[in-house]
């Protein structure tokens, strides 16, 4: 019923129920995206077809086929404002977003930035967009940009949106990190301690305190760079050697 060689009444509604019944079951009998993109396209003026579009977008976004969510939704066809619509947009600025964290944790940062810049341009006030500004500045900090970095981590602390961010816990981190490099001492200090304090696992915990330490040791505050390489050490991390080292230097 879903897919007649002719045209019969109710083909439609049948092929609209069993999309609908890929999509909720992630059905494996045919390629999901394949039975939804059939619905669409064979009935592109169906009340559904929209609906069905989204469910095609989300499962190749779940799937990480990002470069062909962007194809599609970069066509010529649908770049005017009017058939573009809003939620083309935020898949499209999903897209980029998620591909460029794909590249980025393959060590591609130059085409990651791209990626996230590019989601910026669909949206730079909303999550997604105020996700991509984070990494953007991470980026630029890695690659030695820090007062670039800085003006954008700075930014995102004054938007309440980015609050909602999973990012959000790292953004201490990354400013602490940032001063530290430009020799910033105090401002360095203020933010790792900003982030220490925080509740929950912190997946930059030791290295937190290893740089709270350097910072502490830099300014000739030897007993609270000793206090903080001790933290190191008894933590028993890979950098217990030179934690031992550096607290040998504070006595």
């Amino acid at each position: 019923a879903c897919d007649p060689q002719i045209e019969r009444p109710f083909s439609a509604q049948a092929h609209y129920q069993y999309a609908k019944l890929t999509y909720d079951l992630r059905l494996s009998y045919t390629s999901v995206p394949k039975v939804l993109a059939s619905f669409f396209q064979r009935y592109p003026s169906h009340p559904k077809s929209a609906e069905v579009e989204q469910w095609w977008l989300e499962v190749l976004l779940e799937s990480e086929n990002y470069q062909q969510v962007i194809t599609y939704l970069q066509d010529k066809s649908l770049l005017s404002a009017n058939q573009m619509g809003n939620k083309r947009q935020m898949a499209l600025q999903r897209a980029y977003f998620l591909e460029g964290r794909q590249l980025y944790e393959q060590g591609q940062s130059a085409l990651a930035r791209i990626s996230f810049e590019q989601s910026q341009k669909i949206n730079s006030s909303n999550l997604i967009g105020t996700q991509a500004a984070f990494w953007t500045a991470v980026i630029l900090s890695e690659t030695a940009a820090y007062q670039k970095a800085i003006v954008i981590f700075d930014r995102l602390q004054t938007l309440g949106v980015f609050q909602q961010a999973p990012e959000w816990t790292m953004l201490p981190f990354e400013i602490g990190f940032a001063h530290m490099a430009l020799t910033n001492y105090a401002k360095a200090q203020n933010n790792f301690l900003r982030y220490l304090t925080q509740k929950g696992s912190l997946a930059k915990e030791v290295e937190a305190r290893l740089n709270l330490a350097d910072c502490y040791f830099a300014t000739r505050e030897y007993g609270l760079s000793l206090l903080e390489y001790d933290k190191v050490i008894a933590m028993g991390s890979m950098d217990r050697d030179y934690a031992e080292f550096q607290a040998a230097l504070c006595l």
